[in-house]
């Protein structure tokens, strides 16, 4: 499965994971799946890490939908959230730097990439989950 996730409500947390090659279409199916999941709400702090992805097979066209859409959730938040994105280099972080671009256009969200799954959290005021165990299906490959 090239994109993961895991919601955590307690934390106001939703632990999301991209590997592999991706297309647009598994993205979008993806958000798809996230928005519909009852424990998922809106201004829910959101920690992206992409450091596996290793392939967006998208054409120009698909890019720029999928920017749309990000920018269209991006003004539909009417609750804070924050969003950090762990990708230390390659085309994760290629692509967390996009998104941030975008997203910060739109409404001057709070959106960051870092290089480790530390500093993302300190990012999302939540140092004390690095070693809650709820990170042990990904932080082998964050860190």
């Amino acid at each position: 499965m090239p994109c993961m996730y895991q919601i955590h409500p307690r934390e106001n947390l939703i632990v999301k994971k991209y590997r592999g090659a991706i297309t647009v279409r598994e993205v979008l199916e993806f958000f798809d799946a996230i928005e519909s999941d009852p424990h998922f709400r809106d201004g829910i702090y959101e920690l992206d890490c992409l450091k596996d992805l290793t392939e967006l097979k998208i054409t120009v066209r698909d890019q720029l939908k999928l920017l749309d859409m990000i920018r269209l959730i991006s003004t539909r938040k009417s609750g804070p959230s924050r969003k950090a994105m762990v990708a230390p280099s390659g085309i994760g972080r290629a692509t967390a730097n996009r998104i941030v671009e975008e997203v910060m256009r739109v409404r001057g969200a709070s959106i960051a990439a870092f290089n480790d799954l530390p500093a993302a959290l300190d990012f999302l005021g939540r140092r004390d989950l690095e070693k809650s165990g709820m990170f042990d299906w990904l932080i082998a490959t964050v860190h």
